[in-house]
């Protein structure tokens, strides 16, 4: 009960913390725009450091948690979410919103990477290990508060002013740090920690399998590399396809449905696939379906099938990736190894715009396409050979 418990609580903390982070990412490429005319290649290079710096909160808090109090390391990343949000809410002009950026993005990797880490560390091993399931309530708490997030933009801002949405991010984070401090010093997650420990050295500790785990880790890579495209290069490919921007935000329409439909539906069978390596080599061959899709046709109906294949790749692969490390990883770096994967993800996020851009100027959205069917398939192959996790 006390693990049931505490996943809730963990649920609402990463519902809240991802709704503030969509909240301020949608809006920082139009804010930095529209408000101060800054180009889109500088943009990018704000938006690389962002990034970095949300990688590196990911490794320093992942290697913290190993080390430290959990309910310390918490709420430290809640304290400076807090503080962070209170300054951004006075502060004013390009140079101030760019100074609250880049902190802020490494307090999101901080907190992102410590949620994840929460649930890993409330896993107690036993012969079904359900550690999917847990991953797939967050992964749902996380998707829900994107979506609520990046809807409430139309009512927070307009007209390029901040003021209102800063506000509001702040009082969001106030909220979950009060959360946060309710948890206590002695709490679930320490008593979940010293359980699994006690447990590990009963039944025999988890074997680091670095193979695995190296694998899985240039998989997410290369995931994002492919992914981030729909979330930057292709509006810009589908305005100049003749649709609309509108048009073009149903992808993301259906993408919040489906991920949640999926994910309730894996919570219902969570053994549908027989291993978490099976189930994210399935969101890999989702995803690869997604792009010969947009190789295949350029109308409405391949663009929103393409969309629903990204979808479902998208709720198959990035739940089970972190599974699969916390799987093939001993207590004694569970937190460091689930920082790494937001490291992979942060960095493949951070390169791929740059990296499609090239590719479209030089060679066409056709290439770009066919590039990233390729590196699906290679993803695909690292992951080949294994069929236990």
């Amino acid at each position: 009960m006390a693990a049931k418990l505490q996943i809730n609580r963990i649920m609402i903390m990463a519902f809240l913390v991802n709704a503030i982070y969509s909240m301020i990412w949608p809006v920082s490429t139009l804010y930095m725009h529209d408000a101060f005319g800054l180009s889109l290649p500088l943009i990018g290079v704000v938006l690389m450091c962002y990034s970095l710096a949300n990688a590196a909160g990911s490794v320093i808090s992942g290697y913290l948690f190993d080390r430290m109090s959990h309910q310390r390391i918490l709420m430290s990343g809640f304290y400076l979410l807090l503080t962070v949000s209170f300054i951004g809410m006075f502060g004013d002009g390009l140079i101030a919103f760019i100074l609250f950026l880049v902190p802020f993005g490494f307090i999101t990797g901080w907190c992102l990477t410590i949620q994840y880490a929460l649930v890993s560390d409330l896993q107690v091993p036993n012969p079904e290990n359900d550690s999917r399931k847990n991953f797939n309530l967050l992964y749902l708490a996380v998707n829900l508060g994107l979506v609520a997030g990046s809807g409430s933009l139309g009512l927070l801002y307009r007209h390029n002013e901040i003021k209102t949405l800063m506000a509001t991010v702040t009082v969001i984070a106030l909220i979950v740090t009060l959360i946060g401090i309710g948890i206590g010093p002695h709490n679930a997650v320490e008593d979940a920690s010293r359980l699994s420990v006690q447990e590990d050295d009963s039944q025999g500790e988890t074997v680091l399998k670095r193979d695995v785990i190296i694998r899985i880790f240039i998989t997410l890579f290369l995931f994002w590399i492919v992914y981030v495209q729909w979330m930057t290069n292709f509006s810009v490919y589908f305005t100049s396809l003749g649709y609309s921007a509108g048009f073009y935000s149903h992808v993301w329409v259906i993408n919040g449905i489906g991920i949640t439909l999926i994910q309730v539906f894996l919570l219902r069978f969570a053994h549908f696939f027989k291993t978490s390596i099976m189930q994210s080599r399935f969101g890999i061959f989702f995803l690869m379906l997604s792009f010969s899709c947009l190789i295949a046709g350029t109308n409405k109906m391949w663009l929103l099938v393409a969309a629903v294949f990204l979808t479902i790749g998208e709720a198959l692969f990035v739940p089970a990736a972190p599974v699969v490390v916390d799987q093939n990883s001993p207590v004694k770096v569970k937190g460091r190894n689930q920082g790494l994967v937001n490291v992979f993800s942060s960095i493949g996020k951070a390169v791929g715009p740059g990296i499609g851009g090239v590719v479209i100027v030089n060679s066409g959205y056709q290439m770009l396409f066919l590039m990233a069917i390729l590196l699906l398939l290679f993803s695909e192959i690292l992951l080949l050979n294994f069929k236990r996790k």
